[in-house]
């Protein structure tokens, strides 16, 4: 049993991958992340999304671009794409921890209220 002030608020039934919150079975994030079953890169889109076709513009454009280029050119472009793509990782792993820091303190104020609340 996890404590909250006086209040219980979290049971860790003998089931391993469900957590029990206020008396209601969830789906536990937290188990899936330890298996290895969680990746924060890893995104998934739908085909003919906005962004599938975005995608497709993108690598047309490249092939076009790529196919006016010598093999000193295309060398050249190659590292410009790989410090872009590497720019790119990190940025959107600042932002990735950006977004869970600010998701903690979101969750820290509701579990500071937590008396406040009726269930």
């Amino acid at each position: 049993m996890i404590y909250f002030g006086r209040r219980a608020i979290l049971a860790i039934p003998a089931n391993p991958g469900i957590s029990m919150l206020w008396g209601v079975h969830m789906y536990s994030i937290l188990h899936d992340f330890v298996l290895g079953n969680v990746n924060p890169n890893e995104h998934r889109y739908k085909r003919n999304s906005e962004f599938d076709k975005a995608a497709k513009a993108l690598m047309d454009a490249e092939e076009m671009f790529l196919s006016m280029l010598g093999e000193s050119e295309k060398k050249a472009y190659e590292q410009l794409t790989n410090a872009q793509i590497n720019l790119n990782s990190i940025a959107e792993n600042e932002k990735f921890e950006q977004g869970y820091i600010l998701g903690s303190y979101f969750s820290f104020e509701v579990m500071s209220r937590i008396d406040e609340m009726t269930l």
